[in-house]
């Protein structure tokens, strides 16, 4: 059987994943998961550190930006909500995924606000349990040149997430950019200090 780690029982945060490495006798975690993913992140470190268990982070491949034209860089989700409204800009085409509506929400609130996410029911649910409403959805389609959308919406302005090569960051940049969009990019979350 595993060990038990005081500390671990009364922390609701780190208690499941805790009792679970205890059980199977983890020895090494690998964090894998989405750069945006940073509560899973922080758990897997605290835990990890609690344990004494060595992670390996898994990094995304972040291309460098050769043209900075047309880019606000944004610290975070309540950064992008302040500069693109000092900007005043009232028609936004958000790729910034399901998750992100809550987030966004005093954006979509006060202007005209599409986001475009995965074709499945459970991110609809998702998109329905935030509020939003349906008819500003767009869905993803794979293999789709990111101007078509774009090019259909007509927005004043683009939010991306710093989201890596394998989250099509350079494409769907290089679309607004070529479309002549301003573009608000929330940057990665920074590592945990354990990392």
């Amino acid at each position: 059987g595993g060990r038990r780690v005081p500390g671990l029982e009364n922390d609701r945060g780190h208690a499941g994943l805790g009792v679970f490495l205890s059980k199977e006798n983890i020895s090494l975690l690998i964090d894998a998961a989405h750069p945006f993913a940073e509560e899973l992140h922080r758990n897997v470190s605290e835990t990890a550190d609690i344990l004494q268990i060595p992670v390996i982070r898994y990094e995304r491949i972040y291309p460098r930006i050769e043209n900075n034209e047309g880019i606000v860089w944004c610290d975070n989700y309540e950064d992008a909500v302040r500069q693109i409204k000092k900007e005043e800009v009232y028609i936004i085409l958000a790729l910034t995924g399901v998750n992100s509506i809550s987030k966004l929400k005093a954006l979509w609130m006060e202007s005209r606000c599409y986001f475009r996410i995965l074709d499945r029911e459970s991110s609809r649910e998702s998109a329905r349990n935030q509020g939003f409403p349906e008819e500003y959805l767009r869905y993803y389609h794979t293999g789709e040149d990111e101007r078509l959308l774009m090019q259909q919406i007509r927005p004043e302005a683009v939010i991306l997430k710093e989201s890596g090569a394998s989250g099509g960051f350079s494409e769907k940049l290089k679309a607004a950019q070529e479309l002549g969009i301003r573009i608000f990019v929330i940057k990665r979350p920074p590592l945990h200090p354990n990392f």
